[in-house]
């Protein structure tokens, strides 16, 4: 993934613990309670040449450690 500041190739790296964010309540039909659905951050990819960071929900299979 380029960066989108100065267009280097960024780093990725596995985030431990996981972060979780919950967005907006929402009610799914009239008999369902209220809930609200995780996005859970598991990785980060960073630039070394500007300190640029990008939170992803995607997994990280190979980090760049």
């Amino acid at each position: 993934m380029n960066c989108l500041r100065c267009n280097t190739e960024m780093k990725h790296y596995e985030l431990k613990p996981q972060i979780e964010v919950y967005g907006s309540w929402h009610k799914p039909n009239l008999f369902l309670a209220e809930r609200s659905e995780p996005h859970n951050i598991h990785s980060v990819y960073i630039c070394d040449n500007c300190g640029y960071a990008e939170l992803s929900t995607k997994y990280c299979d190979e980090p760049d450690i």
